[in-house]
């Protein structure tokens, strides 16, 4: 399972967010306690060119349908995309995966690009 989250960080206090908005991609992998995560800098659903990436910490699994405030006042997520997907290699921040969402499908991969890693589509549904 996977799921897109669009984050605004902005505290529910209005004061100026720590960070700027961002999307967090959770990918479930069978046999791990954690979800493997990774923070991008605009949304797959609209950007055509490979996203920057990077990989962060795993987070609960909770957060694979969770939408709401985020703890310590951190902001709120909101699910933009989830259903089943294909993990087919996860080597630290390397992801060879194959979505089956409603919006983001096909098969994708994170890998080290000029600057960092990035997200790219590498074939279609």
């Amino acid at each position: 399972m996977f799921a897109l989250l669009e984050h605004d960080p902005t505290p529910s206090t209005g004061a100026p967010p720590a960070a700027p908005p961002h999307w967090d991609l959770l990918v479930a992998v069978a046999g791990l306690e954690r979800v493997p995560t990774w923070r991008l800098v605009a949304n797959p659903l609209a950007a055509a060119a490979p996203i920057p990436a990077e990989r962060i910490g795993d987070h609960r699994p909770l957060y694979l349908t969770y939408e709401g405030p985020v703890s310590g006042d951190r902001g709120r997520v909101r699910r933009l995309d989830e259903g089943p997907a294909d993990v087919l290699a996860l080597d630290g921040p390397r992801l060879l995966v194959v979505f089956h969402g409603q919006r983001l499908r096909g098969r994708w991969e994170v890998v080290a690009g000029g600057r960092g890693h990035v997200l790219r589509r590498v074939a279609g549904p």
